[in-house]
């Protein structure tokens, strides 16, 4: 019994070893990408003579600069709230919260984005309330809307909408991209996690989003899932409790 312990307890440290390698080989690699726009197009304006440069074309430049530290920016935030929810130093605030509200917040705060792919968003009935803590829940939401954004082809629509059954309340994300694969739609939220199509690793994110927004849920008493639609697109759904 305790050799059978003992080999258990090192398969199961090996195990920590290589998924630690991992993570960290991937955040090195996503770390490196943003930083390496900031600093390549930083030094490309530097040594250029800037009078030879049109003023669309250095704002091109400063775009993707802004662009790359926004990235890296996001990608920060999301390790310190994923540790902080490890180390169970994230504050979570459990109140009534207005859906509406919410989602309308979500929608803004990733308005530019649809805009830029000429995509709209359309939502349903959303006067329900829940039980949740408001900043992370808007947190949430825009994650699925953001992604929604990256996998949906141009001139799209995302839906979001919400329905109430005994004392849980759905929230659903709805898009009209490609869907997900079969072999990892239930390891949504894992991070890192990206499919291996060739469209999906054009978009940019670590997948750092979506583990995030499960860890936030679970401290709601929440939970996350997916679903492909027929034919196309996927619905993402966030269950919480009802609030009335």
């Amino acid at each position: 019994m305790a050799e059978f312990s003992l080999a258990d307890a090192l398969e199961g440290a090996n195990t920590a070893n290589y998924s630690k390698s991992l993570f960290l080989a991937n955040m090195s690699h996503e770390l490196r990408t943003p930083l390496n726009a900031v600093i390549g197009f930083s030094s490309l304006l530097e040594e250029t003579d800037l009078t030879n440069l049109s003023p669309a074309k250095i704002k091109e430049y400063l775009f993707d600069i802004r662009s790359s530290g926004e990235q890296l920016l996001s990608l920060v935030n999301d390790l310190i709230d994923i540790s902080k929810i490890e180390e169970d130093q994230l504050d979570i605030l459990l109140e009534p919260v207005s859906i509406d509200e919410v989602v309308n917040m979500a929608i803004k705060m990733n308005s530019a984005d649809a805009r830029k792919r000429d995509m709209t968003f359309e939502t349903g009935d959303l006067n329900i309330n829940v039980l949740a803590d408001s900043r992370t829940l808007i947190q949430v939401i825009s994650n699925l809307a953001s992604n929604a954004i990256k996998y949906s082809p141009l001139s799209s629509k995302i839906t979001i909408s919400a329905q109430s059954t005994l004392e849980r309340v759905t929230i659903c994300v709805e898009d009209e991209g490609p869907g997900i694969a079969k072999d990892i739609v239930d390891r949504i939220g894992e991070p890192f996690l990206r499919a291996e199509t060739s469209d999906v690793r054009m978009t940019e994110g670590a997948g750092l989003g979506l583990a995030l927004s499960r860890r936030l849920l679970e401290r709601q008493n929440g939970k996350m899932f997916f679903e492909n639609r027929d034919p196309v697109g996927t619905i993402a759904s966030v269950e919480l409790q009802g609030a009335n």
